[in-house]
């Protein structure tokens, strides 16, 4: 299936829509190869890296507007047709902590990175299709180091509009900060589709609001209230190209932490789904109106109130349900191809009580956070607890072999 440059444009913001005269092909020169093995990395190193060029006031790095759109002309270089498609395939391919120079977030463009501790201090054996204890680093008695970024899709970065709110984890297994090791990554998010302020308080919908899940729900009539047709097309464009590149696009495993700290070759026992919630009361400073930058909030409430925690809970027992027809289902068209969006939602799901938290006691909003870490997706696996059914695409075009 051809990607029209088009739907690329829209959707994720290439060199013609956003970048200062860089073309697509500086990005990936940015990266390690795939084929470079991978040795792993320390939190020194990263936390390094992440505090390169820390800003003293937050930029706002636009994403997509209606005006943008029409300002540009987007078919000038075919030869970035498939910018995004390699993007894809770069997330999902390269297990490499960090960029060694800067490169362009295409989907969510301002965040901030936290650093802290991963624990878990309660038994991990819930029920489902299996019922064994849960390995690696979800097994009771596990701490880790953890290097996360906050960030939103889009670019919405107010406490009082509508946004989607992002927890990607990289937790290192050990608890030296100098010692070089493989890191397990994660991928959270709240609903995808966006979260009102009204779902807030007064308001105001901060990080202390939303709930964070591998598996989030895709609620389509809030990304067209947060983004408008623009934020619509997006929606679609984006979905088509992961959809080329991965089997599922609104789930992400988390057999990586499962298998962090086992032994090569030893199959773990991961959880179908694992959400994070802010630990603890709203505090008072919620609603500060000088805080209205969700990355303000976040770097005041770890400097100068308390560590930002969040409570990890885990659950098998969920169905994603994507209904044939939904009042929350949305059409539009690109060129003789028409795209039906439907709302998605992760139906009958029992969590286990919290089986531990993270704790962020480190902050910064830097450059390096937006432009040089990296937070590998796992490829999906049709056995969350065996490498050997993981996707695969073809190394050529990228595209999934199915």
């Amino acid at each position: 299936m051809r990607i029209k440059y088009l739907e690329l444009c829209i959707s994720i913001s290439l060199v013609a829509c956003t970048s200062d005269n860089k073309t697509v092909q500086d990005d990936f020169q940015h990266f390690d190869s795939p084929n470079t093995p991978y040795q792993g990395s320390s939190f020194t190193e990263v936390w390094d890296i992440v505090s390169i060029g820390e800003y003293k006031t937050m930029p706002e790095k636009i994403v997509v507007t209606p005006e943008s759109l029409k300002r540009r002309k987007l078919l000038t270089d075919l030869t970035n047709k498939n910018a995004f498609l390699r993007a894809s395939s770069r997330t999902l391919d390269t297990p490499h902590d960090y960029a060694t120079n800067d490169w362009d977030r295409y989907v969510h463009p301002n965040g901030i990175c936290v650093a802290g501790k991963w624990v878990i201090n309660q038994q991990t054996s819930i029920s489902g299709d299996y019922s064994r204890s849960l390995s690696g680093y979800f097994a009771k008695g596990s701490t880790g180091l953890i290097i996360a970024r906050i960030s939103t899709e889009g670019a919405s970065v107010s406490n009082r509009e509508t946004k989607s709110l992002s927890l990607v984890g990289k937790i290192y297994p050990t608890l030296d900060k100098n010692e070089t090791v493989k890191t397990a990554n994660f991928i959270t998010q709240d609903d995808l589709g966006g979260r009102s302020p009204s779902d807030g308080i007064d308001g105001v919908l901060t990080i202390a609001d939303v709930t964070m899940r591998n598996a989030p729900d895709v609620s389509v009539s809030k990304r067209i209230e947060s983004g408008g047709t623009a934020g619509f097309l997006s929606f679609i464009a984006t979905k088509k190209v992961f959809e080329q590149v991965d089997l599922e696009t609104t789930i992400r495993q988390l057999y990586q932490i499962s298998e962090a700290g086992l032994k090569p070759d030893t199959k773990g026992t991961a959880p179908i789904f694992m959400e994070i919630r802010y630990s603890g009361q709203r505090p008072d400073f919620a609603n500060d109106p000088k805080l209205d930058d969700f990355r303000d909030w976040i770097k005041h409430h770890i400097q100068n109130y308390k560590p930002l925690v969040f409570d990890i809970a885990v659950s098998n027992k969920g169905t994603i349900k994507k209904p044939a027809k939904s009042e929350d289902t949305k059409t539009s068209s690109f060129g003789n191809e028409k795209q039906r969006i439907k709302a998605v939602a992760v139906q009958g799901l029992e969590w286990s009580s919290p089986i531990g938290r993270m704790v962020f006691d480190q902050v910064i909003a830097s450059s390096g956070c937006d432009h040089r870490i990296h937070f590998q997706h796992p490829p999906w696996r049709d056995d969350l607890n065996d490498s050997i059914t993981a996707t695969q695409r073809d190394s050529e075009s990228m595209l999934l072999i199915k």
